[in-house]
C-alpha cells in the first residue's frame, strides 16, 4: 500500500532553521543576534552508502536537511499549507494558480506520444524521479531494445545479451538519469552485458500512449498530461496512426483490447523529452 507522512512544520522547525543557520547575522526587525555554528560536524551513512549530505552542530544540537535525508532514503518531499509531507504518493499540491494551460500542435502530439508509447509498451509502471526500482529501470532499458533495437541483440558462450552502454544510454536518453550496474529479475548483469533468457526475446507488447491537445505546464516549465494507454491485440501491425490523438486511431478500434489512464510528466526542449514522473491511475491486472 503506498503512503505518505504528514509532519506539522512546527514539530520539524529544528531541521528546516538550517537554511536560515548558514547565515551568522540573522535581523528580525531591529534586533540582531550572532551565532556560532559548526559545519558537517559528522558524516551521514545512508544505507551502508556515504552521501555528501551537509550537518550542523548548534548549541549541542545536530541539524541535518530533512530534503536530503528523505530524498536519499527514496521519498519525496513536499511542503503545503505549514505540513511537510514525506513518503512515496505524496498528494499533487500543484497551484492551479502556479501552472498554465497550454494547447500542443498536431505534430507536437504525435511526437510526445511517440515519446510516452516507449513507456507503455514496455509495462512500465508508477515512476518518479526521485523514487523509483533499479529493477524496473533495467527490464524498462532492456525491453525497449529487445522491441525497438534488434540490432543490439548480441550472443556469445555464455548466452544472448544486450550491452551495458546500450542500457544505460536509454536510460539517460528517456529519463535523464543513470544507475549502478545490477541485475534484474529479466537481466542477469555480468562484466558489462546484460544477459536474458532466449525466450524473452519473444517479447511483443503492443501499447501505444495517446494525449489530448490539452495539457499543462508547470512553474518549473516542466509539462503534465492525462493520457489513455492502449493495449493493441497481438499481432497488430502499427502505424504512425496510432500514435496520434486518440480521436484519429482509425480502424484501431476493434484491436484495442483493454485500456488505462496514465499521468505523466516531463521536460521538453524541442525534440529532446525527459521523463520526470509517470503514473498509472487505474488498476491493471
Amino acid at each position: 500500500m503506498k503512503k505518505y507522512i504528514s509532519q506539522k512544520k512546527g514539530f520539524l522547525f529544528g531541521i528546516l532553521l538550517t537554511s536560515i543557520m548558514l547565515q551568522p547575522n540573522i535581523v528580525f526587525g531591529a534586533y540582531t543576534k550572532t551565532i556560532q555554528v559548526v559545519m558537517d560536524s559528522i558524516d551521514v551513512i545512508v544505507h551502508q552508502q556515504p552521501t555528501d549530505i551537509h550537518t550542523m552542530l548548534y548549541n549541542g544540537t545536530t541539524y541535518i536537511p530533512l530534503r536530503d535525508v528523505s530524498e536519499h532514503l527514496g521519498y519525496q518531499v513536499a511542503y503545503h499549507n505549514d505540513t511537510a509531507y514525506i513518503g512515496d504518493n505524496i498528494p499533487n499540491f500543484t497551484n492551479i494558480s502556479e501552472r498554465k494551460q497550454v494547447s500542443f500542435t498536431e505534430e507536437e502530439v504525435k511526437e510526445i506520444n511517440l515519446f510516452l508509447s516507449n513507456f507503455s509498451e514496455a509495462n512500465f509502471y508508477d515512476y518518479s524521479s526521485t523514487q523509483y526500482a533499479p529493477e524496473n529501470l533495467i527490464n524498462f532499458a532492456g525491453i525497449h531494445h529487445i522491441l525497438n533495437n534488434k540490432s543490439y541483440i548480441q550472443y556469445d558462450d555464455f548466452g544472448v545479451y544486450i550491452s551495458a552502454n546500450h542500457i544505460h544510454e536509454t536510460l539517460k536518453r528517456y529519463l535523464g538519469i543513470d544507475i549502478p550496474e545490477q541485475s534484474s529479475n529479466y537481466f542477469y548483469y555480468k562484466d558489462g552485458k546484460y544477459y536474458t533468457n532466449p525466450d524473452n526475446l519473444n517479447i511483443q507488447i503492443q501499447a501505444v500512449t495517446n494525449i489530448p491537445y490539452i495539457a499543462y505546464q508547470n512553474a518549473d516549465g516542466s509539462y503534465t498530461v492525462q493520457g489513455i494507454v492502449c493495449v493493441l491485440s497481438s499481432g497488430v501491425e502499427l502505424n504512425e496512426g496510432a500514435y496520434t490523438d486518440i480521436y484519429y486511431r482509425g480502424g484501431y478500434d476493434s484491436f484495442i483490447d483493454y485500456e488505462y489512464n496514465i499521468e505523466a510528466t516531463f521536460t521538453k526542449n524541442g525534440s529532446d523529452m525527459k521523463l520526470l514522473k509517470y503514473t498509472i491511475l487505474d488498476d491493471v491486472g
